[in-house]
């Protein structure tokens, strides 16, 4: 993902781009760590810190699927609007930033809970397996998708939540609940805290 967030930070002039999709969760887990669903796809989804569908063309122009940078480097970036997905609100408030240390661009994550509860209100077979293993492999909450998904205006919400709920039994049981959600917010205030990044317009 570093190498999408270089290409297009550096096509963009900026040196902080949005991520959003299933490569967010980077931010908040190396992907040493991860289960293969969680990092089979080579697509990166970039929102631009311009909103700008100018700035979106760009990145599907020069490093989109079918492009050279594809070709060369396995991996393509798809510049999408905020409302390609759905979020809930105060999703830009959770961001997490994920740097490259060789360039210094900083690609803005999804809060994992936030990309699981888009994940479950898209409700593709896809999107299901996502969530469904990173809740059984303790990566998230699903109470906390579950508050998520109840904060959005969506006609999927209800069915978003009763799948949300089936899952809940295979991830964190109530005695480690409290111990986790201390455990993972301070990991996140460590990475904000060591990247500092000075925010952008979006």
């Amino acid at each position: 993902m570093n190498t999408c967030c270089r290409a297009a930070t550096t096509l963009l002039d900026s040196s902080q781009i949005i991520v959003i999709g299933s490569q967010s969760i980077l931010g908040s887990h190396k992907d040493t760590t991860l289960p293969e669903v969680l990092t089979m796809s080579i697509e990166v989804d970039f929102v631009p810190m311009s909103g700008q569908e100018a700035d979106s063309d760009l990145i599907d122009g020069a490093i989109g699927e079918g492009s050279a940078f594809h070709e060369t480097f396995g991996v393509y970036a798809e510049g999408v609007s905020p409302t390609t997905a759905v979020l809930a609100p105060s999703w830009r408030d959770r961001l997490i930033p994920l740097p490259d240390p060789a360039s210094g661009a900083i690609g803005l994550c999804l809060d994992p809970h936030d990309l699981c509860a888009s994940k479950l209100i898209a409700g593709r077979p896809k999107d299901h397996a996502f969530v469904e293993a990173a809740v059984s492999h303790q990566l998230v909450d699903p109470l906390i998708v579950e508050e998520r998904l109840t904060a959005t205006d969506h006609l999927a919400v209800d069915s978003a939540v009763a799948t949300i709920r089936r899952y809940a039994p295979l991830g964190l049981t109530d005695s480690r609940r409290p111990s986790w959600r201390a455990n993972r917010e301070q990991a996140i205030r460590d990475r904000r805290n060591r990247v500092n990044p000075k925010p952008e317009s979006p």
